[in-house]
């Protein structure tokens, strides 16, 4: 699996090191690039480098007409600069995006907000980080696990056996950051996990699951609890084959995840002001 994934990362490469595909390509829904879904696209910043892909987003921008387009550009930059250590500047992309980018493109959005947490969490900035983290996991929980990224959750649990190993077993979890300052929490009992968002709201919960007749040990069903949770807060809904992947979430608590960047990104807004 690994060797065929490698394979295709190469053949992609090799064909967007040619600049007039690599150009049309960033252009969104421009026929004459590289078929992608759009909220694949900025997947070609790992494949290319992040010098290389700025410059190609300038090119791509300058030939652009349709207004809309800039929402998508600004996507692209903050990934670029995200992967080039230019914190601010790819929050600062990430917000312009987040405000331009179509509500219909849920899966860009969902990529483009788990960057802007990224980036605010390694600027320090936790409020804006919870915020961001939780409007993409409410629009797509498989984002962090593509991304490769750890979501930064204060972890607590009641102090019984099965919920003090689900603790441990959480810290250390590469999908879990464990911070006790986080907004966002892990809180584990002795029969469920449960994932809170950034205003508290539950994002996931979940408990071991236990066939009739079975009686595991305290371990195993601490085990089971955090696998469960990954698999219920980490894991796509839908089957994305069989989904028109560019708009798939109406949920209460996405839309109320959108709220709530949406009242960040006017406080930012206002401070730079």
């Amino acid at each position: 699996e690994r060797a065929g994934a490698w394979r295709e990362r190469r053949a992609a490469a090799v064909l967007l090191a040619d600049q007039t595909m690599l150009v049309n390509t960033l252009r969104p829904y421009y026929v004459g690039g590289a078929d992608l879904p759009e909220w694949m696209v900025p997947e070609i910043v790992g494949l290319v480098g992040a010098g290389v892909a700025l410059g190609a987003v300038a090119r791509a921008a300058a030939e652009e007409s349709a207004p809309l387009a800039n929402g998508y550009f600004e996507a692209f930059r903050a990934e670029a600069e995200l992967v080039r250590g230019d914190l601010h500047a790819a929050l600062d992309h990430a917000r312009r995006a987040l405000e331009t980018i179509p509500v219909a493109e849920v899966l860009l959005r969902a990529r483009t907000a788990a960057i802007a947490g990224e980036a605010a969490r390694r600027t320090g900035d936790r409020v804006a980080a919870a915020q961001y983290f939780t409007l993409a996991l409410t629009r797509d929980p498989d984002v962090l696990r593509r991304l490769d990224l750890a979501l930064p959750v204060h972890i607590s649990h009641d102090g019984s056996p099965i919920a003090e190993g689900a603790a441990r077993l959480a810290r250390r979890s590469p999908r879990l950051r464990s911070d006790d300052d986080s907004p966002l929490a892990v809180v584990i009992t002795s029969d469920k996990a449960c994932l809170r968002g950034a205003s508290g709201e539950t994002i996931a919960c979940a408990a071991p699951t236990i066939a009739s007749g079975e009686s595991p040990d305290d371990s195993e069903r601490a085990r089971r609890m955090i696998a469960a949770l990954h698999q219920t807060a980490f894991s796509a809904k839908v089957d994305l084959s069989q989904s028109d992947l560019s708009s798939l979430d109406g949920s209460p608590t996405a839309a109320r995840a959108d709220r709530q960047v949406k009242s960040l990104l006017d406080d930012l807004g206002r401070s730079e002001r």
